[in-house]
């Protein structure tokens, strides 16, 4: 893992942690927020794959 790809996963989680807190300050249930943290994970998985290795 390159340093490169390491920044881009610090970026992405702070970007879904932001977003998790918002929805939880909106939704007291937090069932949104897990979701989305599903919905985020899921998606890097695939952007990490899909994305080449250099």
């Amino acid at each position: 893992m390159s340093i490169f790809s390491a920044m881009h996963f610090a970026q992405y989680f702070s970007f879904s942690f932001f977003f998790s807190r918002n929805i939880i300050a909106k939704n007291p249930t937090g069932k949104k927020s897990r979701l989305f943290l599903l919905d985020f994970l899921k998606f890097y998985e695939t952007f990490s794959s899909t994305r080449p290795s250099k």
